[in-house]
């Protein structure tokens, strides 16, 4: 499947933001699942069968909001998060997501590692 989005590329630490996030994740002893069929760079979080949250890695804020906020979102359907590196300005594009009812998640490199500040509170407003 071809790049939606072309002008988006993901930055080459997405992939290790993607598995730090699902490690974390996993020792907050939540159930999660990849993507395998997709996107592949989405992770859902669930407890006893379905989805409660849905993560998508995106290149920036811009790149979230282009690409989540059309989309058909109803009742009972897992929250949405777009998950962004740090490093970049939203430039309004975090408000065209919260209008949404979508929540943006940031990550950065921290010496070898990489961490998600807002992550324990973003889980305890979505739980």
């Amino acid at each position: 499947m071809g790049n939606l989005y072309p002008r988006y590329e993901l930055p080459a630490i997405a992939d290790r933001a993607l598995s730090t996030l699902r490690s974390e994740l996993e020792a907050r002893k939540l159930i999660v699942a990849r993507d395998t069929t997709g996107f592949k760079r989405d992770l859902y979080v669930g407890t006893g069968g379905r989805p409660s949250i849905l993560f998508e890695f995106k290149a920036n804020a811009e790149h979230a909001a282009d690409s989540m906020y059309s989309g058909r979102w109803e009742e009972g359907m897992p929250h949405r998060v777009a998950v962004v590196p740090a490093t970049n300005d939203p430039g309004g594009h975090d408000e065209v997501l919260e209008q949404a009812g979508i929540e943006i998640l940031y990550y950065l490199p921290l010496g070898n590692s990489i961490v998600f500040p807002g992550l324990d509170e973003l889980l305890r407003r979505l739980s």
